[in-house]
């Protein structure tokens, strides 16, 4: 029986055809891995980046302002709460009783205060005034100082007139700056009022608007 036995050139188009499968394998492997390499190192660029520009975000905690422009400056016509003497407060077993001021209130004796029955207070830590510029309440270290010193227990609040998302975070993240060193025993309250008057900044916002901006704070970006 005679053998039929193919040509050459047929034996090197085969080899050739292998060859060039395995060099195409070989280059889509290479390409996967530098695409991955190139989008990770861009993924860990842009985080960097925005870290870093969240880092150097600096705020004034120091700044006082005008009197003009604190949106707690404001008679209203009918104050909301009931005015009461801490005198005449009644010891109550589970209950504790609690204060809330700011510059308003002038020089605290946090000592007449404790021993009038207090046993908490929240203190104004700062606000945003009617100009959009965040503010530290005038008496808001005093106060805190004094009032831990005297046993008074501390929570703090921020007067918000943000009309923004924007600018309720950035209030939160001052507030939370503005704290930095003490032992806070009580909440961070978020503190939105005033707005129906028809002097402050947030007078057009709706309540869906102003919800909005007090959930935003809480929202860790």
């Amino acid at each position: 029986m005679q053998t039929y036995q193919k040509p050459n050139f047929f034996r090197r188009r085969n080899h050739n055809k292998k060859m060039f499968i395995i060099v195409a394998i070989v280059i889509a492997v290479v390409l996967a891995i530098v695409i991955t390499l190139i989008a990770t190192n861009v993924g860990k660029r842009k985080t960097s980046s925005e870290k870093n520009e969240k880092e150097d975000v600096v705020y004034n905690t120091t700044l006082i302002g005008d009197a003009e422009q604190d949106p707690e400056n404001v008679e209203t016509e009918e104050e909301e709460g009931t005015s009461v003497d801490a005198r005449d407060l009644a010891e109550e077993r589970g209950r504790s009783n609690g204060i809330d001021v700011s510059k308003w209130q002038g020089k605290i004796d946090w000592k007449k205060v404790k021993d009038s029955g207090i046993e908490f207070a929240f203190i104004r830590i700062g606000y945003r005034g009617e100009n959009g510029i965040v503010y530290k309440d005038d008496n808001a270290d005093y106060n805190i100082q004094q009032a831990q010193k005297a046993g008074v227990l501390v929570g703090v609040y921020f007067f918000s007139t943000a009309v923004s998302e924007t600018e309720a975070k950035e209030e939160a993240e001052w507030t939370l700056k503005a704290i930095e060193g003490y032992k806070i025993s009580y909440p961070v309250v978020y503190d939105c009022e005033g707005y129906k008057n028809s002097t402050s900044r947030m007078f057009d916002l709706s309540a869906t608007e102003r919800t909005s901006h007090a959930m935003n704070i809480f929202r860790d970006d």
